[in-house]
């Protein structure tokens, strides 16, 4: 074949152009936050509804999300014609193109056909243009070629590009190069519902938004780390594509990176206000970021949308359980009663014919199994053994995770989120024999999710969004595990998972936003605390301290709402040890943020004022003690307006 001369510029996606012939178509003793009066805080067509009104709501709660600039256009070249840059008097400058063989007006394109002699392999060639601007380049072969020598013909400008084969709204199939323009048109085979390997027409067009989302969809299934790559490069080319940011959206809360999710999520729903599917993503993202009340306006307002479909119906029942159990005053019997409905609507579901259907089914049934867990442990029982009854739930939810790994060749996400889900559980009810096997399994599923044995090959690492996101999520789920053997007074095994856990979150908190250094600030802290009073280390109590209180004051501006009154409270801990220590200067500056984190938590409503008590009392003391009347006076005042 006659190589063409086409110019591929690398760029991000192209829209969908005609491929048939157009011809007409953060001393003195004084108190901890234990001696205060309170306690311690440690389917496509049935995808869209009618909550028109959902982003306005939500846009009115929340702020918008980061928008990148757009590209200026680009994509393949012919002959100096550059598709979206390219206008039709630029083309009757050109000696080449101002001969026109034939110009007709199809589906509102204007299409110009040329007849070029030094070109014989190609009869004709079409530009399309609209509004005078050219959108894209047909050009027609003569005689069918075989694919695989059309690659090779543009193997210099394809050959680091991975294309995807889609149907066309002709019903013609095409290999799609995305960062290109670039397109191969494949005659049909003769079952006319797949594609030959015979290329009958080369398309070049403006780069667009289109064909990334296409892949990265694809890519959701084989690499996460190219899903992302090609929505944000969507992005680049259509700020608002609603598909692209909620692609994104899913991909950042998988990796628990809840803050950028956020964003992506309001960005897809204010643009398409009735895919369903989006505002439940962004209910789900505002819960885990402790944005209860906004969560429950929202799903007020698209819950009614979910019936009918019982996916919708199912994850919307999930939510409001979880909501139920997250309020500021729970409901523990609704939000089980919530989790159990969920389970019952998707039941059937995970016997069905279709694969899709019941892995589906079977990834929605562990949440809802995991949500009661969370119900029951979370509830103050009258018998405290009544708690136990979440690990029966937690079992249930570990079965049907392994189960889709055994019958449908799932991967081990989700036995990993069971395992994370465990080590929470263990905070509530800190049963170490009934909960070790599942650390062990922890460790066992992270490994096997990183590494993965290969049978043609030794081990293979997966891509770099699956292990980030695997070591956060582990890093957290590790540092649970440090807090369940810290309350049962096991000082060796808690510093051993305290410090698995600190290596996984540094490994990758670099890469994560300024406000989630915290976990790593925490972690300090505690094995500062098991140091102090499990294991009577004190150099090594004042090491971890240190360490705590330069991360948590660092970052403490940057906190979320979520996070104000546990690491207030830990820095008024630290305090308390620095001043037993005679480190008064630490404890004065621990002392003094902790409470204005507090005093944050208590002027949104998430604390009630009497949370200050402990904190301006200590402060008042600590002036007192270092001669500062003043100061002494005016903390002791405020301690008494909060009794």
């Amino acid at each position: 074949m006659k190589q063409l001369i086409f110019c591929c510029c690398l760029c991000v996606t192209a829209c969908l152009m005609p491929t048939r012939m157009v011809t007409s178509q953060e001393s003195a003793p004084i108190l901890s936050t234990e001696d205060a009066p309170i306690e311690a805080v440690s389917a496509p067509d049935q995808t869209r509804g009618n909550s028109v009104e959902t982003v306005d709501q939500s846009a009115g709660l929340l702020e918008d999300g980061e928008e990148p600039s757009a590209h200026k256009p680009h994509g393949a070249e012919l002959l100096g014609v550059l598709p979206g840059a390219t206008r039709r008097n630029d083309l009757m400058q050109s000696p080449i193109w101002k001969n026109i063989g034939h110009e007709e007006v199809v589906d509102g394109f204007t299409v110009l056909t040329y007849q070029i002699e030094d070109l014989p392999e190609m009869p004709f060639i079409q530009i399309l243009l609209k509004d005078d601007l050219v959108e894209g380049i047909v050009v027609h072969l003569k005689e069918p070629r075989e694919l695989v020598d059309a690659r090779t013909s543009f193997d210099a400008s394809i050959k680091n590009v991975r294309p995807i084969t889609i149907q066309d709204e002709e019903g013609n199939f095409r290999e799609v190069y995305p960062e290109k323009g670039f397109a191969f048109i494949l005659e049909p085979a003769a079952d006319k519902v797949s594609a030959s390997t015979r290329v009958i027409q080369l398309v070049a067009e403006q780069v667009r938004a289109e064909y990334f989302v296409l892949r990265a969809e694809e890519e959701l299934n084989n690499s996460l780390q190219n899903a992302m790559s090609d929505a944000r490069h969507a992005l680049l080319h259509d700020p608002q594509n609603a598909p692209a940011n909620w692609i994104l959206a899913e991909l950042e809360s998988t990796n628990g990176n809840f803050l950028r999710a956020r964003n992506y999520a309001i960005a897809a729903v204010k643009t398409d206000k009735s895919t369903v599917q989006y505002q439940l993503t962004l209910v789900n993202i505002l819960k885990e970021l402790g944005e209860i009340e906004n969560a429950a306006k929202i799903l007020d307002i698209v819950e009614p949308d979910c019936e009918g479909v019982s996916w919708f119906k199912g994850v919307a029942m999930t939510l409001r359980g979880d909501l139920l159990r997250l309020q500021q005053n729970p409901d523990y019997d609704k939000a089980i009663e919530c989790h159990q409905k969920a389970f019952e609507i998707v039941k059937p579901y995970t016997l069905d014919e279709s694969m899709t259907s019941r892995v589906t089914a079977k990834k929605l049934a562990v949440k809802a199994h995991l949500g009661l867990a969370r119900d029951i442990a979370a509830k103050k029982w009258e018998d405290a053994k009544d708690k136990e009854a979440a690990l029966a739930w937690l079992d249930a939810a570990c079965a049907i995770a392994k189960d889709l790994i055994e019958k449908e060749s799932e991967d081990s996400m989700t036995l990993f989120e069971v395992c994370c889900a465990a080590t929470e559980l263990g905070l509530d009810v800190p049963n170490v024999a009934s909960l070790e096997p599942y650390f062990q399994l922890l460790d066992e599923t992270s490994d096997t999710i990183i590494k993965r044995k290969s049978v043609e090959t030794t081990d293979t690492v997966r891509d770099p969004f699956v292990v980030d996101a695997v070591n956060w999520l582990g890093g957290k789920a590790n540092a649970n595990i440090m807090l369940i053997y810290k309350a049962t007074g096991n000082g060796e095994k808690a510093v051993g998972r305290g410090e698995k856990a600190l290596a996984l979150l540094d490994s990758v908190v670099e890469n994560r936003p300024t406000e989630d250094g915290v976990e790593c600030g925490v972690v300090m802290f505690h094995l500062a605390e098991i140091y102090n009073s499990l294991l009577s280390n004190d150099q090594a109590a004042l090491t971890w301290y240190d360490r705590a209180a330069i991360s948590l004051i660092r970052i403490s501006p940057d906190l979320t709402p979520k996070r104000l009154i546990p690491v207030g409270k830990n820095l008024i801990n630290m305090s308390h040890a620095y001043w037993k220590k005679g480190r008064q200067e630490e404890a004065l500056q621990c002392t003094k943020t902790g409470a204005v984190l507090l005093q944050k938590a208590a002027d949104t409503g998430l604390c009630p004022q009497s949370d200050l008590f402990v904190p301006y009392s200590n402060l008042a003391t600590m002036y007192k003690t270092l001669g500062d009347k003043s100061l002494s006076e005016k903390f002791a005042k405020l301690a008494g307006e909060c009794k």
